[in-house]
């Protein structure tokens, strides 16, 4: 009976993931689709993309995102700098930052920064679609 219970909690927690919705911000649409496309079919998530940032920050609303991913280097506003606005409307979304920019974790700019956002979240592209399914399960369940 102890294994019957223990499937089931597997099965409820598996649910839960594959249900949950994903907000990919990338100024690159390409990125934002692959991304999209992954989190969708190989996930089971439901994702909304935006490729501008002051349009995924004017439609951004709390409780409605279990995660966010969030392009660093994008034009007129950062991810850093959607970032801090989306905080001000939802403190409790998880946030990870996706770069191809930075040697991510081990530069002291990603240091620096993650220290000022309390961000734990990098996502280093390119990224395999298994990996990036796999890293955001695991991000869920943390």
């Amino acid at each position: 009976m102890h294994e019957r219970t223990k499937k089931r909690q597997q099965e409820i927690i598996s649910t839960r993931i594959k249900r949950a919705k994903i907000l990919v911000v990338d100024d690159e649409p390409d990125i934002a689709l692959t991304f999209k496309l992954a989190l969708e079919n190989d996930g089971g998530f439901d994702v909304d993309i935006f490729y501008q940032p002051h349009l995924a920050l004017t439609s951004f609303e709390a409780g409605v995102y279990d995660i966010v991913l969030l392009d660093i280097n994008m034009p007129i506003l950062n991810g850093f700098q959607l970032y801090t606005e989306l905080r001000k409307i939802d403190d409790k979304v998880k946030i990870c930052f996706i770069t191809a920019s930075v040697d991510v974790g081990s530069s002291d700019l990603c240091i620096e920064i993650s220290r000022s956002v309390n961000a734990e979240c990098f996502i280093r592209k390119p990224i395999e679609s298994h990996a990036l399914v796999i890293r955001i399960k695991a991000e869920l369940r943390n």
